[in-house]
């Protein structure tokens, strides 16, 4: 089985044991590395449309449910996705409830105490 000693440019000294194509392969990995470039795993990398669907898609569709028919917070937001299996955080969602709001497909406004933002269905 080949052998293959390296010497990174920090100086790390590494052995490997392997076939041809494994020490090949590795080596790549620790260039690329070096290099700064971003290692992807082709296994672990699915494509946008292969995840299924965006932020922005599951908001026009709980509008649709009538859920902003009434004013709605960022928790009872986060809430209702949560039930449908879709875990954002609440910092996500206020960047995501506030584009829809600039695109006039929700409305964005305080509450009646004036302490929070709510979302309603927009004029479009």
């Amino acid at each position: 089985m080949p052998t293959a000693n390296i010497e990174t440019k920090a100086g790390t000294k590494i052995t490997i044991d392997g076939t041809s194509e494994e020490i090949s392969e590795i080596i790549g990995v620790i260039q690329r590395k070096e290099e700064g470039r971003r290692i992807k795993d082709p296994s672990t990398i699915e494509s946008r449309r292969e995840k299924g669907a965006s932020l922005t898609d599951l908001i026009l569709e709980i509008r649709e449910e009538g859920y902003f028919d009434k004013p709605q917070g960022l928790v009872e937001v986060k809430k209702i996705l949560e039930e449908k299996g879709h875990i954002y955080p609440v910092t996500t969602l206020s960047g995501a409830l506030l584009f829809q709001a600039r695109k006039r497909i929700l409305r964005r406004m305080k509450d009646g105490d004036g302490r929070r933002w709510v979302y309603v269905k927009g004029s479009i």
